[in-house]
Parts: C-alpha cells; sequence; structure tokens
C-alpha cells in the first residue's frame, strides 16, 4: 500500500548486538545500523542531525 500522507516513516529492528534505523527523508529512504549499546547510540542522533541539515 501506498500512502500520500506527509507523515515520516520510520522502521526499526532492534536485537541484543545492532540497532538497524530505516527512514524516509527528502523522499530519499536512509538507513542506519549501529551497535546496540552506549558507544553505538549517539551514533543515530549524529546521523539523523546531517540527514536532517543536509
Amino acid at each position: 500500500m501506498v500512502s500520500s500522507s506527509p507523515l515520516p516513516v520510520v522502521g526499526l529492528d532492534v536485537s541484543k548486538a545492532t540497532l538497524a534505523v530505516c527512514y524516509h527523508v527528502d523522499h530519499q529512504v536512509r538507513h542506519l545500523e549501529v551497535r546496540n549499546d552506549k558507544a553505538g547510540l549517539p551514533n543515530c542522533s549524529t546521523h539523523a542531525a546531517r540527514s536532517v541539515s543536509s
């Protein structure tokens, strides 16, 4: 099903070792996978900030 809704779409896959995030920004699909620990989680916000400002 394809939606014309302007709402953001985000997919998350959480495992013991990794956190994978897939989302749309400016009609492009972005993907990020980081370690699911204190060292990897800050990369999510850094990646998101770059995606929104680019």
